[in-house]
């Protein structure tokens, strides 16, 4: 087992240890040493990518409006099931005037691989996301601190590998009334565990 699938491995041997606390029931307590328990199908979750992914990461470059910005974007989030994840995000700008970096955390809803499979025999993934946040700006000199709401789009085209490419269009309102609407657009590339 080379080095990069063993990282995986663990990856993915934490994450179904640690969301397995939190998603499932109590267990019927069981005698130490019992091996003929049987292991729930629920508790075991394998590579996969598209719908059944447990782990997201995607990051970006694009531009934003007003300011306007070259942008950049990251994120990482938790598949919950195959049609919701959720997880931060990280949008960043500059200019020569602007300077910009939005943390929010976002929830994102999914039109999941298997229809577009089964409609179009494609390999993509549709969603809208909404999520909340922070936004620390500088504007030539003047430093500007406001809550955000997120709203957006995603469109992923999902490769061999677990590999996506994609873009990404957000929504940024703050609650200000200057600069209080900054809309931005991304190319994406992803990894899904």
């Amino acid at each position: 087992m080379n080095k990069n699938n063993r990282t995986k491995l663990a990856v993915i041997l934490f994450l179904a240890g640690s969301s397995s606390i939190f998603a499932q029931a109590p267990a019927t307590p069981q005698p130490v040493g019992d091996t003929k328990a049987p292991v729930p199908a629920s508790s075991v979750r394998t590579l996969a990518v598209g719908d059944d992914s447990i782990l997201n990461t995607r990051v970006g470059a694009g531009i934003s409006f007003t300011p306007n910005t070259y942008a950049a974007l990251a994120n990482i989030e938790w598949r919950v099931d195959e049609h919701f994840a959720i997880g931060p995000m990280l949008q960043a700008g500059f200019s020569a005037e602007t300077t910009y970096y939005l943390p929010t955390v976002v929830g994102r809803f999914i039109v999941p691989h298997s229809y577009w499979k089964k409609q179009m025999n494609s390999n993509m993934e549709a969603s809208i996301l909404a999520g909340l946040g922070q936004n620390f700006r500088e504007v030539q000199g003047f430093r500007f601190n406001d809550f955000v709401y997120q709203f957006g789009m995603n469109v992923d085209m999902i490769l061999a590998q677990g590999f996506t490419v994609g873009a990404a269009a957000t929504f940024n309102l703050a609650d200000n009334s200057v600069d209080g609407f900054f809309p931005a657009l991304y190319a994406s590339l992803g990894y899904q565990f």
